[in-house]
Formats: C-alpha cells, sequence, structure tokens
C-alpha cells in the first residue's frame, strides 16, 4: 500500500527544510525590502484626506485578506486598527503594515468567548471605530457577530460588516443554509443531517437511497480541514464497508459533530467574494476553488482560460453567479420585511460579506449552491486594481464594485517557491521526503500554484517579476509584510507545528492554517 499521509518525520524534515531555505533566501528578500523602503522615500505617495477620516477596525491580521483591506482603507483616507487573536503573539504580517495606525492583542475566544466579546466592543468605543470588518477564524464568526449585535446598541454610528448572529449561523451551518435556500425557492443539491455512523448508514443503503440510484459524499459542519478533503462517493458497495469508512472519519460522526450527506454533483467547484451593504451587493467576484485554493483568478478576467471558448464558460459562470447571489438577498430581504414585526430584524441587518461556494453541475449546466461564509473571502484580493473599492464599503458609492478585466491572477510565492523547487526532485525522491510531493495534482487546475507551465523555480520568480503572477503580500510600497511572512511568521508557524510532536499534511499561506494528517489505519 502507497502511504498517501504524512508521518511526523516527513513533517520534521519539511519544516526544517523550509525554515532553512527561508534562512537561505532571507538576505535577498531583506535587500529587496530595503530597495523598496529607499524608492518610498524618495518617491512619497500622496494619499487623498477625507473631511471626516474613518476608523475602521479588522481582525484576522494574520490573514492575507486582512493586509489587503488594511491597504484598501487605508489609501482611501482612513485609519486602521487591526487585531489577532493571543496566539499569534503578534507576530503577524498586517500588525507591520504601513497602513497598520495600531495593533490590538484579543483574549482568546476558546478560553472565554465573553472577554473576547468585550474586548470587540471596548475597542470599537475607546477608539470611535465606524466600520467593524470581522477577518477572523471561521471558528469565531458566530461570535464575532455576537459582538457586531452589541456594537450595534452600543455604538451605533459603527457599521459591522457582518450580519445579525442568527443570519450568520444560518449561513455558517451547512445544513441551515441549504434548508434557508429551500425556503427561498432557490434550487439546492438533495441533502441530509445526520448525526451518528449508524443513521447515515441507513439512509444511505435505505431502498429509497438505492433505488434512486445517486451518490453522496459527507460534509462536516464543524470548520474541519480534514474533513473538507473527503469526497468519496457513498454508498459503497455494502453497508459494512460504508460504516468502516464513515467510522474512519477525521472528525468522526457524533452527536456533537453533525454531518450533511449531500448529494455528489459532478463538475468543477467556484468560490464567490459578496460584500453586502443593507441588502444590496456592493463587491462581487467569482473564481474557481477546491479544498486547498492557492491561486486566484476571476472567472470574467481575460486570464480565467487559454481558449477563447473556455474564457467564455468561466464568464457565463460568474454572470450566474452574480445573478444566483442577487436573486438570493433579493428573496431574505423581501423575507426579513415580512417577518420583521415578529423577528426584531430589519433589512438594515443584512450587512456583511455572504460568500457561496457552488458546484457546476455537468449534466444541466446549472450551478447549485454547497455552503455560505459569512465572512470576508480571500479572493477580495483580485480587487487590487480597484482603488474605490473602499468607497463601496463605506457606503460613499453606488453600485457594485468588480476587479478590472486586465486583474492578474494572485498566489503566493512562499507556497509555490518551494513547490517549485521540489519539482525538481525524482517523483521518488519527492515521494519519500512528502507523499504529497508524490502526487503534484492536476497540470490544468487553475486553483493551483505554481502551473504546470511555470513549475521551474526560475520560470516561477520571472513570471512574479513581470507582472503575470501576482503575490498579493508584496507590495512595493508596503514591503515590510512580506519579509515578516516569508522570514518570521512562515518559519515560526513550522517550527511550532515541528515540536507539537504532530504531523501535518499542508499549510495554508494565505492564512496560516496548518491542515492536520489523516490517520493511517
Amino acid at each position: 500500500m502507497v502511504r498517501t499521509s504524512p508521518t511526523y518525520l516527513h513533517s520534521a524534515l519539511c519544516a526544517l527544510l523550509l525554515v532553512v531555505l527561508s534562512l537561505i533566501i532571507a538576505p535577498i528578500t531583506a535587500t529587496l525590502v530595503g530597495l523598496a523602503i529607499l524608492y518610498n522615500a524618495l518617491n512619497p505617495l500622496n494619499v487623498a484626506s477625507r473631511p471626516e477620516r474613518k476608523t475602521v477596525l479588522i481582525t484576522g491580521a494574520r490573514n492575507t485578506k486582512c493586509l489587503f483591506l488594511a491597504r484598501t482603507f487605508s489609501r482611501a483616507g482612513c485609519r486602521v486598527i487591526v487585531a489577532e487573536e493571543p496566539d499569534w503573539f503578534g507576530l503577524n504580517m498586517t500588525r507591520f503594515s504601513k497602513a497598520v495606525k495600531q495593533y490590538h492583542p484579543l483574549p482568546d475566544p476558546a478560553i472565554s468567548a465573553q472577554l473576547y466579546k468585550d474586548a470587540i466592543v471596548n475597542l470599537v468605543l475607546r477608539e470611535r471605530v465606524n466600520v467593524f470588518l470581522p477577518c477572523s477564524s471561521p471558528s469565531y464568526t458566530v461570535l464575532d457577530a455576537i459582538a457586531a449585535l452589541a456594537i450595534t446598541h452600543r455604538a451605533p454610528r459603527c457599521t459591522s460588516f457582518i450580519p445579525h448572529p442568527d443570519l450568520v449561523t444560518a449561513l455558517d451551518r451547512k445544513d441551515e443554509f441549504i434548508s434557508l435556500c429551500k425556503c427561498l425557492d432557490m434550487p439546492v443539491p438533495a441533502s441530509r443531517l445526520v448525526r451518528s455512523v449508524e443513521e447515515a448508514v441507513d439512509w444511505l443503503h435505505s431502498p429509497d437511497t438505492t433505488i434512486a440510484g445517486q451518490q453522496y459524499i459527507t460534509k462536516g459542519l464543524a470548520f474541519d480541514d480534514l474533513a473538507r478533503t473527503d469526497m468519496t462517493p457513498l454508498p459503497l458497495a455494502t453497508p459494512a464497508q460504508t460504516k468502516v469508512h464513515l467510522e474512519h472519519l477525521p472528525l468522526p460522526i457524533s452527536p456533537r459533530h453533525n454531518y450533511v450527506i449531500q448529494h455528489l454533483l459532478r463538475g468543477p467547484e467556484y468560490c464567490t467574494h459578496a460584500a453586502v451593504r443593507d441588502g444590496e451587493l456592493v463587491a462581487f467576484v467569482t473564481c474557481r476553488s477546491s479544498d486547498m485554493l492557492m491561486r486566484y483568478v476571476d472567472v470574467k478576467s481575460r486570464f480565467s482560460a487559454q481558449s477563447e471558448e473556455e474564457r467564455a464558460k468561466e464568464y457565463a459562470v460568474g454572470v450566474q453567479a452574480e445573478d444566483w447571489t442577487r436573486t438570493f438577498l433579493a428573496r431574505w430581504k423581501d423575507k426579513l420585511e415580512r417577518d420583521k414585526d415578529m423577528s426584531g430584524k430589519s433589512v438594515r441587518e443584512l450587512t456583511g460579506h455572504f460568500c457561496v461556494d457552488f458546484i457546476l453541475n455537468e449534466a444541466d449546466g446549472q450551478l447549485y449552491p454547497i455552503e455560505c461564509n459569512p465572512r470576508a473571502h480571500t479572493a477580495v484580493v483580485l480587487f487590487a486594481g480597484i482603488p474605490q473599492l473602499a468607497s463601496y464599503y463605506l457606503g460613499t458609492a453606488s453600485g457594485t464594485a468588480y476587479p478590472a478585466a486586465t486583474a492578474r491572477p494572485n498566489s503566493w510565492l512562499a507556497h509555490s517557491l518551494p513547490l517549485a523547487l521540489a519539482s525538481m526532485l525524482p517523483l521518488s525522491l519527492a515521494g519519500n521526503l512528502h507523499p504529497l510531493l508524490a502526487n503534484p495534482g492536476t497540470p490544468r487546475d487553475p486553483t493551483s500554484s505554481p502551473q504546470a507551465e511555470s513549475s521551474a523555480p526560475f520560470a516561477l520568480l520571472a513570471q512574479y517579476i513581470t507582472g503575470t503572477e501576482i503575490d498579493p503580500v508584496w507590495d512595493v510600497r508596503d514591503p515590510v509584510p512580506f519579509f515578516v511572512l516569508v522570514h518570521l511568521t512562515w518559519p515560526w508557524v513550522l517550527l511550532r507545528t515541528l515540536f507539537s510532536g504532530k504531523a501535518w499534511s499542508r499549510v495554508n499561506a494565505s492564512t496560516m492554517r496548518v491542515w492536520g494528517a489523516p490517520r493511517m489505519e
């Protein structure tokens, strides 16, 4: 049997090699950063001042999306404050950005949700924040919404870009989101909530299910990276085989950890970044997606596909995704208006991010929603060429912002360069270094980085140098966060994981989240 799951030895060796690589290239990066700082000193950037300067609070300072939004609002003349959870010890790239005026550590929400919420509310009150834009861990999205609700009562001048906690829960839980879509007469894939392995096996092998001949996949309601990677079509040949498979899921099915069994649709996945203010779409983009999305390309850009025919198909998907989102918002807005006397909620609370993941069903050519992320999506980095984006968030610009048609693909050099170097090794040696390196993936997968045509290190670097590929962390006007990510945060995350004694399979350079290794039986 070929091992596909890394051992601790694999993980430790890779971590050490990556740290060594970071040390080797540190002088080069430091030189580039120094030159950029000198350039900025000689050519200062003039930022337009606002008559009434807005203060913006953004959480999740380790994330690329937080860094991007901080830069965006700062260049629009806003005062930007960022905050982060304590386990990062302030070692996050956004803290070191020129765009940030203040950095604040937050209490650990896993220890005290109340202290975390109070810290955000007090920060909003003390700093007279006008916009609260949470980009925290997905595990704390509902808690951010609760904090935002308290802000609504105690600081009504502050706009929170996150919906009411009840609405966030309905969006964040896969089962409730599908139920909400059904309530709004939106087409969804067939699904069922299960709370035990036995319940799942009984339903998958029931006469009604087997006669239909459809296949299903499991999706955990808890935010678990390993559970997201299991795409095994179910049911298996026998109930016993299905039971064994379900019993060995990375996060077992239980009354505490419920799962959704969802109809398996064949086709590519797409994700969206949708910013909404008072029920109106103010920013939107669609990208191809995957379980490890490390390359973002706007489906409406001229870089979405190689041929004109494929680009036209991708563009049509973007139109369909936006139409779906607008219809969803309009129907939900109508529902809130009808129910506001009973629920106490209003359309003004329909402000935040409504980032839906879709599958394009090959059978009928239609997009079907599979889940929703009520938080900012990393795809927001594609708006880099739209300096007015902050105005759309602030409500001073009308209509909807879109990325420029010339928006280049975005990926992370900290992710793609090590993989490009590993691609020079024979597959057998690479597989011994880390099992996933023996299976580099589909060459034409637009969500992977590096792409097949630029897998050689020098070809890859040439793409970033010429601007064919964009690293959203690097900014010649704000170079220090790039150095911090590559030479401080990245090695620290790897060494911390190394000393934890646990194996890991992947690390996301965009969010700094470590994916644990599945169990090998």
